[in-house]
């Protein structure tokens, strides 16, 4: 098979069986053959690993020249049912960004076209596209899946599938003066955690420094990021969009994602639904926590956050209606959010609502001289309140655009309140997350509540953080006795 020689090439392939790591490296070195030469132009894998059952490595890739990036894989496809993939990092070492100009699958022959499928992705799910950029530094983690499987459906006649099909996967970059537009994240290190869940990530936190936080997450890399100030206490956050942000977390009954850390390392959570035999729904619930207003200019700082959540404070009895579905007992162990406000583990944390608007620093967490509420200071009756904007900015949310952040909601009566101001009408009125661009305007609808909570430090968590197995919090267990779900 021809292979082509006028180009630096990043491939790879996929699948279940594994193969370890020192076959493939037999079969290929990527980092020695393209450190024979120090280029400015310099794209290339790093950590592969090779997964599949029923194929043969051909041929290691090759490198060329300086101006664009050649890896030639070839692989035998032995038998129908054979699969393969490989997931690897593509890692721009040099001084110039690198731009996809082509993705190529060759050898396929015609009357087995349907029986080839191929994938080519990045971790978080997306297409490897033409015309994505790899900026200098950055590194990406991709997999390409190869298939050769019987297609669905009725075949009318069956080719002859008894010989091996020879096939070789690439894609080619090119040098380019491109900026890159996904947030490509790299890797930082931790060496002091600040508690339990940055001790059990402390090996796969992004570093923030490339973030652009005037613009909200369309894709890119999904994750912990690390939010690091010069003698500040380090702010860690989820950033992503939802499918591939990994922060779900349960106390009691309850599901909850992990907003960020606080100053004090402190793990804010926003309500997220209910757990189900230790999982969670990846479904936001709400039922009737909604408020409603036509006024502009609520001052919302000490009377509409504590309206919301005065249930809690009253025991039940009297105050507003929408936190009655999660303040009621659902099992013999949980008496509700409301009692799980007032638990030792539960930090009665600062929330800020400050008036000025998140555009002037939006990383800035600080808050305004007497915008600052807790129980402490008697401006909160429970300590719950809401997300506000410059947190969810941190996660990839921005009003201003559309965003896929896991903080985004598909349609607009899941819109949901924050406490920042508008930041269109510049006026006390709370600010929304929404559906699209009416995100920013005022309360002007019933829109849903999702209450906020900060665990203290010193919890212990177990769990990996995603639906299936999320962080547990040591002394708040889920009952797996029951199947979750809405108190009756």
């Amino acid at each position: 098979m021809k292979k082509n020689k006028s180009i630096l090439i990043v491939l790879l392939v996929v699948l279940f069986m594994s193969i370890g790591y020192a076959v493939l490296a037999s079969a290929f070195d990527l980092n020695s053959v393209i450190g024979l030469r120090r280029q400015i132009f310099n794209i290339h894998f790093e950590n592969p690993v090779l997964d599949g059952n029923d194929f043969t490595v051909i041929s290691e890739p090759t490198y060329t020249d300086e101006k664009q990036t050649e890896i030639n894989f070839e692989i035998s496809l032995d038998k129908l049912g054979s699969m393969v993939s490989l997931n690897a990092n593509i890692v721009n070492d040099g001084t110039i960004a690198g731009e996809i100009e082509e993705i190529k699958l060759n050898g396929i022959p015609e009357n087995l076209s349907e029986y080839i499928f191929t994938r080519t992705i990045y971790e978080w799910g997306t297409e490897l596209s033409v015309g994505d950029v790899l900026d200098p530094g950055d590194m990406v983690p991709v997999k390409i899946i190869i298939g050769y499987m019987m297609p669905e459906g009725n075949v009318e006649e069956l080719p002859d599938t008894s010989n091996p099909i020879t096939v070789t996967t690439s894609i080619k970059y090119v040098n380019t003066r491109k900026t890159g537009t996904s947030e490509i994240a790299s890797l930082t290190t931790v060496t002091d955690p600040i508690n339990d869940l940055i001790r059990i990530n402390q090996n796969n936190i992004y570093s923030s420094k490339k973030i652009d936080f005037t613009k909200s997450f369309k894709n890119g890399t999904s994750g912990l990021f690390e939010l690091k100030k010069e003698n500040e206490v380090p702010i860690y956050f989820y950033r992503g969009n939802s499918t591939s942000t990994n922060n779900y977390l349960i106390t009691n009954n309850y599901c909850w994602r992990i907003i960020r850390t606080t100053e004090t390392g402190g793990i804010k959570l926003i309500f997220n639904g209910y757990q189900y035999n230790g999982m969670c729904d990846t479904y936001k619930e709400a039922y009737e926590y909604s408020y409603y207003s036509e006024e502009d200019n609520v001052d919302y700082s000490e009377s509409l956050i504590n309206q919301m959540f005065m249930d809690c404070s009253s025991g039940g009895g009297g105050g507003t209606v929408m936190f009655r579905g999660i303040r009621s007992a659902s099992s013999s162990s949980d008496g509700g959010i409301c009692d799980l406000s007032s638990n030792e583990l539960i930090e009665d944390y600062t929330y800020c609502n400050n008036y000025r608007f998140y555009k002037d620093d939006i990383t800035d967490l600080t808050c305004d001289d007497g915008r600052g509420m807790n129980v402490a200071n008697g401006k909160l009756y429970s300590p719950i309140a809401l997300i506000d904007v410059p947190e969810a900015n941190l996660c990839g949310y921005n009003v201003y655009e559309t965003s896929n952040s896991w903080l985004s909601v598909e349609y607009p009566w899941q819109n949901y309140w924050t406490m920042t101001g508008s930041v269109n009408y510049k006026s006390k009125a709370l600010g929304i997350i929404g559906y699209d661009e009416t995100s920013s305007l005022p309360n002007i609808d019933w829109l849903k509540v999702y209450p906020v909570i900060t665990l203290k430090s010193t919890v212990k968590l177990s769990g990996e953080g995603t639906p299936s197995n999320p962080y547990i919090v040591e002394g708040l267990e889920p009952d797996y006795s029951s199947s979750g779900g809405a108190p009756k």
